[in-house]
Protein backbone atom coordinates (compact mmCIF):
# COMPACT_ATOMS: atom_id res chain seq x y z
CA UNK A 1 0.00 0.00 0.00
CA UNK A 2 1.16 3.62 -0.81
CA UNK A 3 1.64 5.91 1.77
CA UNK A 4 -1.35 7.73 0.25
CA UNK A 5 -3.69 5.21 1.13
CA UNK A 6 -2.51 4.71 4.69
CA UNK A 7 -3.34 7.65 5.10
CA UNK A 8 -6.60 8.08 4.00
CA UNK A 9 -6.99 4.60 5.78
CA UNK A 10 -6.15 6.10 8.83
CA UNK A 11 -8.56 9.25 8.08
CA UNK A 12 -11.69 7.30 7.81
CA UNK A 13 -10.79 5.21 10.23
CA UNK A 14 -10.83 7.99 12.99
CA UNK A 15 -14.08 9.97 10.84
CA UNK A 16 -15.67 6.16 12.19
CA UNK A 17 -14.42 6.31 15.45
CA UNK A 18 -15.85 9.86 15.75
CA UNK A 19 -19.38 8.85 14.30
CA UNK A 20 -19.23 6.16 17.31
CA UNK A 21 -18.64 8.49 20.09
CA UNK A 22 -21.21 10.86 18.74
CA UNK A 23 -24.24 8.92 18.37
CA UNK A 24 -23.04 6.66 21.62
CA UNK A 25 -23.03 10.34 23.46
CA UNK A 26 -26.02 11.64 22.04
CA UNK A 27 -28.22 8.40 22.46
CA UNK A 28 -26.80 8.28 25.93
CA UNK A 29 -27.92 11.48 26.80
CA UNK A 30 -31.08 10.65 24.97
CA UNK A 31 -31.86 7.47 27.46
CA UNK A 32 -30.76 9.47 30.63
CA UNK A 33 -33.11 12.35 30.05
CA UNK A 34 -35.84 9.43 30.51
CA UNK A 35 -34.39 9.39 33.92
CA UNK A 36 -35.35 12.81 35.10
CA UNK A 37 -37.87 13.08 37.86
CA UNK A 38 -40.65 14.53 35.90
CA UNK A 39 -41.70 13.46 32.00
CA UNK A 40 -40.54 15.14 28.75
CA UNK A 41 -43.76 15.73 27.91
CA UNK A 42 -44.53 17.99 31.41
CA UNK A 43 -41.46 20.38 30.35
CA UNK A 44 -41.86 20.86 26.70
CA UNK A 45 -45.30 20.63 26.33
CA UNK A 46 -47.74 23.46 26.71
CA UNK A 47 -51.24 23.21 25.78
CA UNK A 48 -55.00 23.94 26.89
CA UNK A 49 -56.89 21.34 25.12
CA UNK A 50 -56.33 17.19 24.05
CA UNK A 51 -55.97 18.00 20.58
CA UNK A 52 -52.91 20.51 20.40
CA UNK A 53 -51.34 18.82 23.33
CA UNK A 54 -51.15 15.36 21.20
CA UNK A 55 -50.08 17.13 18.03
CA UNK A 56 -47.24 18.58 20.09
CA UNK A 57 -46.08 15.18 21.47
CA UNK A 58 -45.84 13.43 18.04
CA UNK A 59 -43.78 16.47 16.37
CA UNK A 60 -41.28 16.34 19.07
CA UNK A 61 -41.50 12.33 19.01
CA UNK A 62 -42.55 12.43 23.16
CA UNK A 63 -45.49 9.55 21.86
CA UNK A 64 -42.79 6.85 21.44
CA UNK A 65 -40.64 5.01 22.58
CA UNK A 66 -37.76 6.62 23.89
CA UNK A 67 -35.35 5.03 21.08
CA UNK A 68 -37.31 5.18 18.00
CA UNK A 69 -38.03 8.93 19.20
CA UNK A 70 -34.20 9.00 19.19
CA UNK A 71 -33.23 7.03 15.74
CA UNK A 72 -35.89 10.22 14.15
CA UNK A 73 -34.12 12.81 16.22
CA UNK A 74 -30.77 10.99 14.45
CA UNK A 75 -32.71 10.45 10.91
CA UNK A 76 -33.44 14.80 10.97
CA UNK A 77 -29.68 15.80 12.59
CA UNK A 78 -28.15 13.91 9.55
CA UNK A 79 -30.31 15.31 7.12
CA UNK A 80 -29.65 18.70 8.57
CA UNK A 81 -33.03 19.59 10.77
CA UNK A 82 -31.97 20.16 13.93
CA UNK A 83 -35.19 20.94 15.09
CA UNK A 84 -36.46 23.61 17.44
CA UNK A 85 -35.22 24.96 21.37
CA UNK A 86 -38.05 24.89 22.94
CA UNK A 87 -38.87 27.46 25.40
CA UNK A 88 -41.47 25.59 27.96
CA UNK A 89 -44.36 28.11 27.78
CA UNK A 90 -42.80 31.12 26.08
CA UNK A 91 -42.68 29.20 22.28
CA UNK A 92 -39.98 27.81 20.08
CA UNK A 93 -37.16 28.51 17.73
CA UNK A 94 -35.30 26.76 15.15
CA UNK A 95 -32.13 26.06 16.02
CA UNK A 96 -30.52 26.40 12.71
CA UNK A 97 -31.30 30.05 13.01
CA UNK A 98 -29.53 30.23 16.11
CA UNK A 99 -26.61 28.48 14.43
CA UNK A 100 -26.84 30.72 11.35
CA UNK A 101 -26.64 33.49 13.10
CA UNK A 102 -23.39 32.45 15.37
CA UNK A 103 -22.01 30.79 12.89
CA UNK A 104 -19.87 33.92 11.31
CA UNK A 105 -19.01 35.49 14.54
CA UNK A 106 -17.69 31.87 15.88
CA UNK A 107 -16.06 31.04 12.45
CA UNK A 108 -13.96 35.11 12.68
CA UNK A 109 -13.22 33.81 16.22
CA UNK A 110 -11.30 30.61 15.44
CA UNK A 111 -9.53 32.29 12.83
CA UNK A 112 -8.17 35.22 14.61
CA UNK A 113 -7.44 32.73 17.53
CA UNK A 114 -5.49 30.55 15.03
CA UNK A 115 -3.59 33.50 13.74
CA UNK A 116 -2.72 34.31 16.94
CA UNK A 117 -1.58 31.19 18.02
CA UNK A 118 1.04 30.57 15.13
CA UNK A 119 2.30 34.29 15.99
CA UNK A 120 3.07 33.33 19.23
CA UNK A 121 4.18 29.44 19.07
CA UNK A 122 6.30 29.25 15.63
CA UNK A 123 8.51 32.04 17.10
CA UNK A 124 8.41 30.33 20.29
CA UNK A 125 9.05 26.76 19.00
CA UNK A 126 11.83 28.38 17.15
CA UNK A 127 13.50 29.79 20.49
CA UNK A 128 12.98 26.76 22.13
CA UNK A 129 14.54 24.58 19.52
CA UNK A 130 17.70 27.27 19.28
CA UNK A 131 18.29 27.19 22.72
CA UNK A 132 17.50 23.24 23.66
CA UNK A 133 18.59 22.13 26.75
CA UNK A 134 19.13 25.47 28.72
CA UNK A 135 17.19 27.18 30.98
CA UNK A 136 15.42 29.55 29.00
CA UNK A 137 14.17 26.20 26.46
CA UNK A 138 13.02 25.22 30.11
CA UNK A 139 11.26 28.36 31.23
CA UNK A 140 9.20 28.39 28.20
CA UNK A 141 8.26 24.80 27.89
CA UNK A 142 7.49 24.59 31.94
CA UNK A 143 5.25 28.15 31.47
CA UNK A 144 3.65 27.12 28.23
CA UNK A 145 2.57 24.02 29.99
CA UNK A 146 1.00 25.62 33.21
CA UNK A 147 -0.66 28.16 31.01
CA UNK A 148 -2.43 25.36 29.48
CA UNK A 149 -3.19 23.82 32.74
CA UNK A 150 -4.93 26.91 33.94
CA UNK A 151 -8.99 26.08 34.28
CA UNK A 152 -10.88 28.55 31.34
CA UNK A 153 -13.18 29.93 33.76
CA UNK A 154 -9.73 31.61 36.03
CA UNK A 155 -8.76 32.73 32.53
CA UNK A 156 -12.09 34.63 32.22
CA UNK A 157 -11.70 36.18 35.54
CA UNK A 158 -8.10 37.19 35.40
CA UNK A 159 -8.37 37.89 31.84
CA UNK A 160 -11.69 40.28 31.95
CA UNK A 161 -12.62 43.22 34.31
CA UNK A 162 -12.45 41.01 37.48
CA UNK A 163 -14.17 42.38 40.54
CA UNK A 164 -12.82 41.38 43.61
CA UNK A 165 -16.17 39.13 43.94
CA UNK A 166 -15.49 37.30 40.87
CA UNK A 167 -11.66 36.33 42.12
CA UNK A 168 -13.77 35.11 45.57
CA UNK A 169 -16.01 33.54 43.51
CA UNK A 170 -13.28 31.20 42.01
CA UNK A 171 -11.56 31.05 45.40
CA UNK A 172 -14.28 30.55 47.66
CA UNK A 173 -18.38 31.08 47.73
CA UNK A 174 -18.17 31.79 51.55
CA UNK A 175 -15.01 34.54 50.52
CA UNK A 176 -17.67 35.70 48.07
CA UNK A 177 -20.52 36.01 49.82
CA UNK A 178 -18.65 37.98 52.63
CA UNK A 179 -17.75 40.53 50.18
CA UNK A 180 -21.27 40.74 48.96
CA UNK A 181 -22.35 41.81 52.85
CA UNK A 182 -19.45 43.74 53.25
CA UNK A 183 -20.30 45.44 50.21
CA UNK A 184 -24.27 46.04 50.02
CA UNK A 185 -23.48 47.03 54.14
CA UNK A 186 -20.98 50.24 53.04
CA UNK A 187 -23.83 51.23 50.22
CA UNK A 188 -21.48 50.35 47.25
CA UNK A 189 -22.66 49.34 44.06
CA UNK A 190 -22.58 45.27 43.85
CA UNK A 191 -21.37 43.89 40.75
CA UNK A 192 -21.92 40.00 40.28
Amino acid sequence: MGTLTMRVMATLRRLAQLAVVLVGSTFLLAMLLQLLPVGLEELFVVSFDEASRQQQLERLRLDRNPVFGYLGWLWDFVRGDFGPIIYPGAGEEPVSGRIAAALPVSLRLVIYVQILALLISVPLGILTAYRAGRKSEKAISYGLFTASAVPNRLWTVTNSRPSSTDVCRVVSPRLAAATLRRRSARGTRVST
